[in-house]
């Protein structure tokens, strides 16, 4: 245990923690809203981030570990908590990606 954790965190990795979406300034399409909308705990979504708008996009697909919604008159917030996959993503059932029995990157939790 202790020979994997030196070699998987012996150098640093870029992590997004958490989203904010302000769908009153974010201009999505109705089926965008709608997905984040159904959204779940332990579902996976992929986040493009550019830290401070410099150099390379981060692309990560992350796990959805809680969700918050805010909402009033003219202002509606959804909150994501993400965590890393480490490379590794669950079985989906039926998914022509992550439903693969014999892949070598799926665990289940």
């Amino acid at each position: 245990m202790a020979t994997y954790l030196a070699e998987t965190q012996s150098s640093g990795q870029n992590r997004i923690s958490g989203l904010e979406i302000n769908l009153n300034t974010v201009q999505l399409s109705d089926t965008q809203i709608q997905e984040l909308a159904t959204l779940e705990l332990n579902n996976l979504v992929t986040v493009d981030y550019t830290p401070n708008r410099l150099g390379a996009a981060i692309a990560q697909t992350c796990i959805v570990q809680g969700i918050a919604h805010s909402a009033s008159p003219g202002f509606y917030v959804i909150r994501l908590a993400t965590g890393a996959t480490d490379g590794l993503v669950p079985f989906i059932w039926d998914d022509p990606v992550y439903g693969l029995w014999d892949s070598e990157s799926v665990f289940t939790f």
